[in-house]
C-alpha cells in the first residue's frame, strides 16, 4: 500500500517471475486518484497476461496483453478518476513459469 504524496505521481513494482505485478495506493478522504499512463512489460510471452484498474476492488478496466516486451496505455485527461475515499488498485497478471513482467504508473 502506498499513503497519498503529492509530490509522488509515478509507482512502480517488479514482483519475482510468475508473480502477479500490483500497485495499491491507499485511499484518502481529500483526494480523488486520476491515472494518467499505465507502462507494462513482460519478459516473454505472457500466458494470460492482463493489465487491470480497480478502485475499491471492483473492475473498471482491464487490457489483455498477449505479447512480451513494453507496452504503454496512456488516458484522456481524466478518463480514469477515482471518487474522494476510494483506494485505487493496477494489477498486472503474473505472466507464467519463467516469464517476469514489470509494472508502473503515472497518477495525479
Amino acid at each position: 500500500m502506498a499513503a497519498f504524496d503529492p509530490r509522488k505521481t509515478h509507482y512502480k513494482h517488479t514482483p519475482l517471475a510468475n508473480v502477479d505485478g500490483a500497485i495499491t495506493i491507499d485511499a484518502d478522504a481529500d483526494h480523488a486518484w486520476v491515472v494518467e499512463e499505465i507502462d507494462w512489460s513482460y519478459s516473454a510471452a505472457p500466458t494470460g497476461g492482463k493489465v487491470s484498474i480497480l478502485y475499491d476492488l471492483v473492475l473498471k478496466w482491464r487490457l489483455d496483453v498477449p505479447n512480451a516486451g513494453l507496452g504503454s496505455f496512456r488516458f484522456p485527461n481524466g478518463f480514469f478518476q477515482t471518487v474522494k475515499n476510494q483506494e485505487l488498485y493496477v494489477k498486472l497478471t503474473a505472466g507464467g513459469a519463467g516469464v517476469t513482467g514489470k509494472l508502473a504508473i503515472r497518477v495525479r
